[in-house]
């Protein structure tokens, strides 16, 4: 009889033992850099479907400091959560640019589950606004596509071109976990006439001196995303809008 060459029984539980510790050490990071990537995606669409439905408001009412004001009472909004000190609150209205988009759900200016109940997180860990305790100050509502969009107006201000006169916060996965700033929820502002990623002009310093690093508020990681199209920085702080965009 000839003698044939196989594995042993011993031999193959060692090779699969192997094999599942090193599936172990690289599937986590495999399924997050996957997710990552959805996110840049559902982000970029989030910032084109934004200004698409701002430059349509723009071309139908004019630009916003034309648009109507709204006053609301801010006593019953919690300033721990981010609300105004109590008194009477002027905002620009932004329901010209609200009604341009495909609504799935209008919460409008009440806590009718639009967002999550227990508010998010920064990157540093310390909690960030509940724009459930929010009412009046926050247009809340979500898109057909199931992103969640919290819409607020500035105090009227002649300001320049480049002032701000409002703000959107953008969670790309709705009720979803993380529930985190510049992992899930980003934040943008606009103009009289356009719609900009938060503090996108720090684009020329290190991403160390801005809000969008690991021990920061994230807030102007949107600007870096669609920029650069990764999310480096949740593993790394040396990293530069003129030198290195990722970590290795």
């Amino acid at each position: 009889m000839k003698k044939r060459n196989a594995f042993t029984l011993a031999e193959v539980l060692i090779t699969l033992g192997v094999i599942g510790i090193v599936a172990a050490m690289t599937l986590p990071t495999l399924v997050q850099k996957q997710q990552e990537k959805v996110t840049i995606t559902k982000l970029k669409k989030a910032y084109s479907i934004l200004s698409q439905a701002m430059m349509s408001a723009v071309n139908e009412n004019g630009p916003v400091n034309t648009w109507n004001i709204y006053t609301y009472d801010s006593a019953g909004d919690s300033v721990e959560s981010g609300g105004d000190k109590e008194g009477t609150i002027s905002r620009y209205e932004s329901y010209n640019l609200i009604k341009q988009l495909k609504i799935a759900k209008d919460c409008k200016y009440k806590s009718e589950g639009c967002f999550i109940l227990n508010g998010y997180k920064r990157l540093d860990g310390l909690a960030e606004r509940n724009f459930e305790n929010l009412n009046n100050q926050y247009y809340k509502l979500i898109l057909a596509d199931g992103m969640a969009l919290a819409i607020e107006g500035y105090t009227p201000d002649d300001g320049d071109e480049k002032s701000k006169y409002g703000e959107i916060w953008v969670d790309v996965n709705g009720n979803k976990n993380p529930n985190i700033v510049g992992k899930d929820l980003f934040l943008f502002f606009y103009t009289k006439d356009r719609i900009y990623p938060y503090n996108y002009q720090k684009n020329n310093v290190p991403l160390a001196n801005t809000e969008c690093r690991l021990n920061s508020s994230g807030y102007d990681c949107a600007a870096w995303v669609l920029a650069n199209e990764n999310m480096e920085y949740l593993r790394c702080n040396d990293l530069s809008w003129t030198g290195k965009t990722k970590c290795k």
